[in-house]
């Protein structure tokens, strides 16, 4: 419980970075991701942007770690850095707590979305689609992106879709990564070997 009170669950960016690499980063063709040390929790993160712990009704542990965002305060939580973050790319730890608010602003689930325009961003760059963010840093046109699903315009029609119906629609299934058409968590499965058979018996999925 103690270190879930001190760093939360934003402390597995450090452990999933740091220790054997289990992050999932740029599309999941990486299990560290580049320049990781950038939203690092006990380097930046936490003397930088922490505010101030929180935690869930009558919970004692207050796992939650609430930073400062450009609008104020922001609950971050670590799914959220790994698929707003690692997938795509951003490393810039104030752009990334404030692309992560937006989509929660907005209704999105952020696991679902980050994978989606990371699949999107990796067909970009395959010359599949046009229009799509670039890895790293392009953090205006993911953020045009995300606005643009919430609305269904543009790419963000596709992107609206979520990961196995774009893979389905542009006959791309096997650059797809979903399980039983959800997108994954942010847990790499060949470094956490326990989520091969997670990923095989669970019945989440749709």
């Amino acid at each position: 419980m103690i270190p879930y009170r001190q760093g939360g669950t934003v402390r597995l960016i450090d452990v999933g970075n740091g220790m054997g690499g289990f992050f999932p980063s740029i599309y999941w063709t990486r299990v560290v991701m580049p320049n990781w040390e950038d939203i690092s929790w006990e380097k930046v993160l936490k003397p930088k942007y922490f505010i101030k712990h929180g935690a869930c009704l009558y919970c004692p542990v207050a796992c939650h770690k609430v930073v400062r965002s450009s609008n104020g305060e922001y609950d971050l939580e670590y799914e959220t850095t790994m698929a707003l973050g690692g997938l795509t790319g951003i490393h810039d730890p104030q752009r990334l707590i404030d692309l992560a608010e937006l989509a929660d602003r907005l209704g999105f689930d952020t696991i679902s979305l980050g994978n989606t325009i990371a699949f999107l961003i990796y067909l970009g760059e395959r010359g599949i689609v046009k229009g799509a963010p670039r890895w790293g840093g392009d953090y205006e046109g993911i953020r045009r992106l995300i606005i643009d699903t919430a609305y269904r315009r543009g790419l963000g029609e596709l992107a609206a879709l979520g990961t196995k119906a774009i893979a389905e629609k542009l006959g791309v299934q096997d650059l797809a990564i979903h399980v039983k058409g959800l997108e994954p968590a942010a847990y790499d499965p060949r470094t956490l070997k326990g989520m091969i058979l997670n990923n095989a018996i669970s019945e989440r999925g749709r």
